[in-house]
């Protein structure tokens, strides 16, 4: 039985739910109401024409957790949780709030340490890491094409080819995470990888 299709919920919110790899209904009930909200054109009026969709086909949107865990990475979860609990204070909790952020832009996204880093992935494709250094933490867009393309945004801080160093008790701010990360979202869908 072929799975149930997406209702009409308009072009901004259905083009949302698809660049969180979201193409039927099954995937929307893997997914919290509030996590679906976090996504940009998502509204609340989508949502009150996915719920009585998804109950009638008997589903319901997920109701705690976040969806990494629930999509097989709960062990990536463990190994990123193990890495912040080493990290010294206060980078650690500079990596919290960086994480924190993360989470909210990309809630579909799994975690995983990558290269020692942590890391957001989507498909398999690295977003975004993060890593503690013993005098600056790192945010590292998984392409040097990012921070060229995020120009003046990125001008105070150091950056090199492949990551920025940001200071140990001052997190990325969450809107120039929110840019670091449509930027490299928008290379994905152009260039694959």
């Amino acid at each position: 039985m072929p799975e149930p299709n997406l209702p009409n919920i308009g072009a901004p919110a259905t083009r949302a739910l698809a660049h969180a790899g979201i193409t039927s209904l099954a995937d929307v009930a893997s997914w919290t109401e509030r996590d679906l909200l976090a996504l940009h054109g998502v509204g609340p009026k989508a949502i009150r024409i996915l719920t009585p969709e998804l109950d009638r086909h008997g589903l319901s949107l997920r109701q705690d957790g976040h969806p990494a865990a629930a999509n097989g990475g709960a062990a990536g979860v463990a190994k990123v949780e193990q890495y912040l609990a080493d990290a010294p204070s206060p980078q650690r909790e500079t990596l919290t709030t960086v994480r924190a952020t993360l989470r909210k832009v990309l809630p579909a996204a799994s975690e995983d340490l990558k290269y020692g880093m942590p890391t957001f992935l989507l498909d398999g494709k690295g977003v975004a890491a993060y890593a503690s250094f013993k005098a600056h933490c790192g945010y590292f867009p998984m392409s040097s094409g990012v921070l060229t393309a995020a120009g003046d945004a990125v001008a105070k801080y150091k950056v090199s080819k492949g990551g920025l160093r940001f200071a140990i008790d001052e997190p990325l701010p969450a809107g120039l995470i929110r840019r670091l990360v449509k930027l490299r979202l928008a290379e994905i869908a152009e260039t694959g990888h």
